[in-house]
């Protein structure tokens, strides 16, 4: 049997990875889920995480559109008690692409498997291309700094995405 600071501990980490589980990537994305996003951080500082990666959307779902909302830049860029990899995840981490982008079978396996949230899956070069710009922009505008890095939604991807994202200077 777990000693009580053993049990504790273990009752933490439960409940980090719910608040992951239930979260998912919006841990940092958007002002929908505020109040998940204080009981995350509580968590992270009580089990005296160092460093996290937070994924930011700019318009998640084609709303809350970080770059002019001025607490949720606020929030981001508040001091915290461990260190965070900010990383742009998409535009609107939302699916647009038609059915003919991969085939019809493609598409609603992207649908049905993804929730609709494969954004970057079915996109061309340019399109990929006009998207990271925005992001990066709209994370600018919020965070005051570049992303780290980029992480497809869904994390699903086609191969044009590697190279663009080598051309814009991501990792």
């Amino acid at each position: 049997f777990p000693t009580r600071p053993e049990a504790e501990a273990e009752r933490q980490v439960q409940e980090a990875q719910w608040l992951q589980r239930d979260t998912g990537a919006r841990a940092a994305m958007t002002r929908l889920n505020d109040d998940q996003l204080h009981e995350a951080e509580a968590v992270f500082r009580d089990l005296g995480l160092a460093k996290l990666t937070y994924l930011f959307v700019p318009e998640y779902h084609g709303g809350y559109p970080a770059a002019s909302d001025t607490a949720f830049g606020d929030w981001c860029r508040a001091a915290r008690s461990f260190a965070v990899d900010w990383h742009l995840h998409g535009y609107h981490h939302l699916e647009d692409a038609a059915p003919a982008a991969g085939g019809v079978g493609d598409f609603l396996k992207r649908r049905l498997l993804t929730a609709g949230e494969g954004e970057f899956i079915a996109l061309d070069a340019s399109a990929q291309k006009r998207k990271l710009e925005a992001g990066r922009e709209s994370f600018r505008a919020c965070l005051g700094a570049d992303p780290v890095g980029f992480v497809a939604p869904a994390w699903l991807f086609n191969a044009d995405l590697a190279p663009a994202l080598k051309r814009l200077g991501f990792r």
